[in-house]
């Protein structure tokens, strides 16, 4: 919940295209007639998969999850309210004025 209220976690990191630096070309070495570009392959590296790429907001993400999860389960809300009032009251807050009330 801590993680909410810090918008740096909440943005990507990446922002470049992850493939740039397999299609860049050094041309410092260009003249010398050899390629580190061209002695690696480019198959063997993989780009990690983002498992939650469909997630656009995360914040939306959790307060939908959460309102699903408490009419599912009723004694959701009464575990959330048991956790550390410190966390929380301020995290419940913030999804409550996203419009998202368990």
């Amino acid at each position: 919940m801590k993680l909410f209220s810090e918008f740096k976690h909440l943005t990507s990191a990446q922002t470049e295209d992850p493939d740039d630096a397999l299609r860049a070309l050094d041309f410092d070495e260009q003249g010398a007639g050899y390629q580190v570009s061209y002695s690696k392959l480019a198959a063997s590296e993989s780009v990690a998969e983002d498992p939650v790429a469909y997630v656009t907001d995360p914040r939306a993400f959790v307060g939908q999850q959460l309102v699903e999860g408490a009419k599912v389960d009723p004694q959701l809300t009464q575990r959330i309210q048991q956790a550390d009032a410190s966390v929380v009251v301020p995290f419940m807050q913030m999804l409550a004025g996203a419009g998202y009330v368990l």
